[in-house]
């Protein structure tokens, strides 16, 4: 559990769901900030007038009923790896270039290691991890290279079609890590 504590003075913040409405403690919505140094503000009349809107800022969370906020990871694609924010976009382009993919995914765990999954088509032999991270480490840059390879039958899917993350997520919990 990663706790990022409480909002300091003159800063209000909300855990809200998709509609923007507050959750009740202890549930999951996005982050939202509302403080006047979430942005300088505007001048209005020659003055600067404070911001008072409230910044989206894309993170998950949940408050805990002594108040402490506690990360649940992110709303997109974007994770920070090593300090560098990247998109897990960028890592499943490259892995889907890779021959015989059929689809492909990447996540990362709570330890901030990469996976990538990827289920291949054919009967040829699979590859071995490390041809995989060979191949990304040779359009990305290292920071970007998964440290895990997982081979799947398929990936979890939503009803729709798309991806479900959350469910990739749960799949690196339940089975550790596998390469």
């Amino acid at each position: 559990e990663i706790r990022l504590g409480i909002a300091p003075p003159y800063t209000n913040i909300e855990i809200v769901d998709d509609s923007g409405a507050l959750v009740s403690d202890g549930d999951i919505g996005e982050i939202h900030v509302t403080s006047p140094v979430t942005m300088l503000g505007y001048i209005q009349d020659g003055e600067m007038k404070p911001c008072t809107a409230r910044y989206a800022t894309g993170d998950l969370g949940s408050r805990r009923v002594d108040g402490q906020i506690v990360y649940r990871g992110r709303r997109d694609t974007q994770r920070v790896v090593r300090g560098v924010r990247i998109d897990l976009l960028e890592i499943e382009r490259v892995l889907d270039t890779y021959a015989r993919v059929g689809e492909c995914a990447a996540a990362m765990d709570e330890a901030g290691r990469l996976h990538a999954f990827l289920r291949f088509e054919g009967n040829a032999p699979l590859p071995a991890a490390l041809a995989i991270r060979q191949y990304v480490a040779e359009h990305l840059p290292p920071y970007l290279v998964p440290q895990v390879v997982t081979i799947v039958t398929a990936l979890p899917r939503h009803p729709n079609g798309k991806l479900d993350r959350k469910r990739l997520d749960d799949m690196i919990h339940a089975k550790g890590t596998i390469s």
